[in-house]
């Protein structure tokens, strides 16, 4: 049909930079998502959330599960949702096409961020049925059609009159039980194909493409404006998923660079450099961003790490954590009179020290030569960082650290 193939994100597809699923309960893959839709601008953006959440057949399971086990459930879903909802906003606000899909019945249809979306004027909802695709599976007695009663949520006039195409009957259902339900979430080829057709009308509508077949613009954009700005400058709390302050989240990046300039982590060398002598690009870095404190009194922390791959098994490097059962002995060690303290003499008291060292890592020495990408807050074009301290997140770091402090322990006289 003359178009270009697009990309698929979500839970059944990889992310080919890290080799995890498009899991978008996860912070970062939702950052990532936004900024690929807002720079990829893909001329119809199609979303089917997961659905289990809310299906009234998911429902028959609610007995057998913790009234803990049902609340998170039905999270995992609605943030699932509520971030396609994010995305089709973006995509109507760019003069794009979204279309969303879910089975009729679902309760997502009455969820706030579902309801406020459809109430726009440029939106449509329409029904129809998977059997007017073609959708079939087998049952006891051979091959039918599925009806799967589906609602569709759209922008183009021309895809919503497409799909409300509605079942006729005069032909036999198969009820979506025994584990069929999760093979019917496979897109028939009729119903593709009915899409692609109703997204071309569209186009030719609105004069993307001109009469002899030529492709016009997409879309016109400033990347000034300040709304696209702002959907790019979202945070979200790696702990929990809750959207960060985008003033105190800079604050508290240009806090965390700080410390890298005043350690000494990198330094910064040609990107030919770490080529020439690693034969590879530089390790990835990220932000990882959260808030300590609460709402009211909100206590922001940033940490730039890297992102290095477990890509073999080495015993030796881990962190030295002392077991529970040492703390314990040493309290109860501290407590016992005659040993750990007197009641007459105090100066013969066992005194117990616990040090927690600022950013500790910064104050290891890297031991091998790694380079890793600059945060955008450091970036330089042609440029990368060779460590000199070790940097959270890559493999050695605990071992550079014990190596430090065990080093410093024995030239204090602790053996």
């Amino acid at each position: 049909m003359g178009l270009l193939p697009g990309m698929a994100s979500d839970l059944s597809t990889i992310d080919p930079d890290d080799g995890k699923p498009w899991d978008f309960n996860e912070p970062e893959k939702r950052k990532k998502a936004l900024n690929k839709v807002f720079t990829e601008r893909s001329l119809l953006l199609i979303g089917s959330p997961m659905c289990s959440a809310f299906s009234q057949m998911q429902s028959l399971n609610w007995g057998r599960m913790s009234p803990e086990e049902i609340h998170q459930a039905k999270q995992y879903g609605r943030t699932h949702l509520e971030f396609a909802c994010r995305l089709y906003s973006l995509q109507n606000e760019l003069n794009l096409y979204f279309l969303h899909e879910h089975p009729t019945g679902a309760a997502s249809w009455k969820e706030p961020c579902v309801t406020r979306l459809a109430a726009k004027k440029n939106v449509e909802c329409v029904k129809s049925e998977m059997c007017v695709y073609g959708m079939t599976q087998e049952d006891e007695t051979g091959t039918a059609l599925i009806k799967k009663p589906t609602t569709f949520m759209t922008t183009p006039p021309a895809l919503a009159r497409r799909l409300a195409q509605r079942c006729i009957g005069g032909h036999r259902h198969i009820t979506l039980i025994g584990g069929r339900a999760k093979r019917a979430e496979i897109y028939p080829e009729q119903l593709c194909r009915e899409i692609l057709l109703g997204l071309l009308e569209q186009v030719k509508v609105d004069g993307r493409i001109m009469g002899d077949g030529c492709l016009g613009s997409v879309v016109s954009y400033d990347e000034q404006r300040s709304e696209y700005k702002e959907q790019l400058a979202q945070h979200w709390d790696d702990i929990s998923g809750k959207e960060l302050d985008p003033v105190k989240v800079a604050a508290a990046r240009q806090e965390e660079m700080s410390e890298y300039n005043k350690h000494q982590v990198y330094i910064k060398v040609p990107l030919t450099q770490c080529w020439a002598r690693t034969g590879k690009k530089p390790i990835g870095v990220r932000w990882i961003d959260i808030n300590e404190g609460d709402l009211k009194n909100p206590k922001y922390r940033s940490r730039l790490v890297a992102k290095e791959i477990k890509l073999d098994r080495r015993d030796d490097l881990f962190a030295a954590t002392p077991p529970l059962e040492a703390k314990k002995l040493l309290l109860s060690l501290a407590l016992t009179e005659g040993y750990g303290y007197s009641r007459t003499r105090n100066s013969d008291a066992l005194k117990l020290d616990f040090i927690d060292v600022r950013r500790a890592f910064f104050h290891a020495p890297c031991r091998r030569e790694v380079y890793v990408d600059l945060a955008a807050e450091d970036a330089e074009p042609g440029m990368c960082g060779q460590l000199q301290m070790a940097m959270y997140g890559t493999r050695d770091a605990p071992q550079n650290w014990e190596f430090e402090y065990g080093d410093f322990s024995g030239k204090c006289g602790v053996r």
